[in-house]
């Protein structure tokens, strides 16, 4: 298994885990760090189906200028096979993690 995959594999089991408590959930971290290693094994699919999850768990304030919105508008340019875009989108990403 590579290191991404094993990431993806770890905050999986983070999220279920601090899914059955009520007054826990990842952090904005967490997720930035998640949908970046799912774009690192290319899996937009997973992408698309975290950012559902992400959108119920943080806050619209949160999500305001944070890298995750950088993120998935880059995930969708990958999704529609826009390279271009996608190119253009990643040299527009600052990481402040």
């Amino acid at each position: 298994m590579s290191l991404a995959t094993d990431l993806v594999n770890y905050f999986n089991d983070l999220e279920i885990n601090t899914a059955s408590l009520a007054s826990s959930r990842l952090s904005l971290t967490d997720y930035q760090l998640f949908v970046i290693t799912q774009l690192i094994l290319n899996d937009v699919t997973n992408v698309r189906f975290l950012w559902k999850r992400i959108s119920k768990a943080v806050s619209k304030e949160d999500l305001v200028g944070s890298l995750l919105n950088d993120l998935q508008a880059l995930s969708i340019s990958i999704g529609n096979k826009d390279f271009a875009l996608a190119f253009t989108k990643i040299s527009q990403i600052t990481l402040s993690l």
